[in-house]
Order: structure tokens, then C-alpha cells, then sequence
């Protein structure tokens, strides 16, 4: 990494930029990468205007371990309902179950494209194809009810190519076999509850300063040592408590 930016090959800004803004530098062809989730790429297609490919990259090869990239935690987060009634509690069940009904039903397809014929239409396929009034604001995006609940996402983009949704699979095909897990997903620790932005943060710092070349490779294990001596060991402690009572 220290290497590729001594070459010049990110961008200048790439520690500041906003993650808006590095959406408009890849779409302008100003810069050939990004970092974003997987819900981005059906967005990123057309914004290309056909003027590229959109692709998910491989890893880097990563020296003699091949290369690996992080697996996602298994959900993206979970809704904790207040101490209620009988009645209550059933009624909000019955929301979220609407909100995570699966691909394919009618209750998926109004929390994800809105009402037919006010917030999208249907192409010759019969797929969705967002209004105006949709790009324009009236959208999930700003009703984030799909962060309360929602279905397992899909490999399905409306007006993308057959290869653009081919390329994803692949890429999920290529990758799953190695991706690395953190054992630490779904526990608690009280430490890293409170101070683990912090002292990460830190370290991120010298990351940073040495692959940008301000700071030699030589720092690393001291900011290794002062990560551990902060509370590093300390999340590792509970964190290993609380896997094994899950076990």
C-alpha cells in the first residue's frame, strides 16, 4: 500500500473524501476504484452510462496466504422492541414480519420500489423502473423502514444488463471460499463498548501516516503495543470470555 501511493495511484485526498463525493469521482472517471457496500453496485451501473464496466475487484493476492477479504457480519443489525403488552409486542411483530417479507411478494416489492404507477413503473420485462417522484426524495431511503427489518438481499437490479448481475455472482463465487471471519461478531464487550473507537482510532492514525509515508514502517509495533496496553488485550480478555459461554 505504502508502495502504490509513493506511485501516485490513489488519490490525493482519498483519507478525507466523502464517501458522496468518491460516488461522483468514480462516476466521473476521475478515479477507477471505490470502497462501498454491496447494495452501491446496482447504483453505480447506471451511473456509468455505459461509458465503463462496473465490477467488484478481486483481492489482491495477498503474498503467500492468497488473498482473503473480510466476511460481513451475518445481519446488519436488529431492532429491540419496548417492554409492551401481549397485544403490543404481536402488533409490532406484524410489521416487522411485512417489512422482511421475501423477494417476490408484493409486501417486499412496496417497501422497495413504493406504490406502482406513483413511485415506478414497469419495463417491457415487467421490472420496476423508479419515477421521478422517486429519485427525487420519495423514496427508502429517506423512510429507512428497511433498517427496522427487511428480507435477505438478492442478486436482482432492475435495468442491469444479464453480465453486470453475472459478474457479482462470480465475484461471490470467487470469494466466499476465503473469506476471513471475526469470531468476535454477535459478543459483547464492555471495553470495547466504551473506548474501542478511540484507541482504534489511534492506531488507524499510524496506518495511515506510514503507508502515506509520513511516519517509517517501524512504527507499527509500537502503536501495536500501545493498542494492546489501552484496552486492546482488555476487549480481547472478554471478548474470549464471552465466546466461550457461547460455545
Amino acid at each position: 500500500m505504502r508502495d502504490l501511493y509513493a506511485a501516485g495511484v490513489y488519490y490525493p485526498d482519498a483519507l478525507t473524501v466523502s464517501q458522496v463525493d468518491a460516488k461522483t469521482q468514480f462516476a466521473g472517471q476521475i478515479t477507477a476504484s471505490l470502497t462501498d457496500g454491496f447494495g452501491a453496485y446496482g447504483s453505480m451501473i447506471p451511473a456509468a452510462k455505459g461509458a465503463y464496466t462496473v465490477a467488484p475487484s478481486l483481492p489482491y493476492l495477498g503474498g503467500s496466504a492468497g488473498g482473503k477479504q473480510f466476511a460481513a457480519r451475518s445481519m446488519f443489525g436488529y431492532t429491540v422492541l419496548k417492554k409492551a403488552s401481549a397485544d403490543r409486542v404481536k402488533l409490532l411483530l406484524r410489521v416487522l414480519d411485512f417489512l422482511a417479507a421475501p423477494f417476490g411478494t408484493k409486501e417486499y416489492e412496496l417497501v422497495h420500489y413504493g406504490v406502482e404507477g406513483t413511485h415506478f413503473t414497469r419495463d417491457a420485462a415487467g421490472n420496476p423502473v423508479q419515477t421521478e417522484l422517486w429519485k427525487g426524495g420519495e423514496n427508502k431511503t429517506n423512510l429507512p423502514i428497511t433498517y427496522l427489518c427487511d428480507a435477505p438481499q438478492v442478486l436482482f437490479y432492475p435495468g442491469v444488463s444479464p453480465e453486470a448481475i453475472a459478474l457479482m455472482h462470480g465475484f461471490e463465487k470467487k470469494t466466499a471460499p476465503n473469506l476471513v471471519r471475526n469470531p468476535a461478531y454477535g459478543l459483547v464487550s464492555d471495553t470495547a463498548s466504551k473506548s474501542e473507537a478511540s484507541i482504534k482510532k489511534a492506531i488507524t492514525d499510524v496506518f495511515n501516516a506510514i503507508v502515506t509515508g509520513r511516519t517509517p514502517l517501524d512504527e507499527w509495533d509500537a502503536a501495536v503495543k500501545k493498542y494492546k496496553a489501552e484496552g486492546g488485550d482488555k476487549i480481547a480478555e472478554e471478548y474470549a470470555k464471552e465466546y466461550a459461554t457461547a460455545k
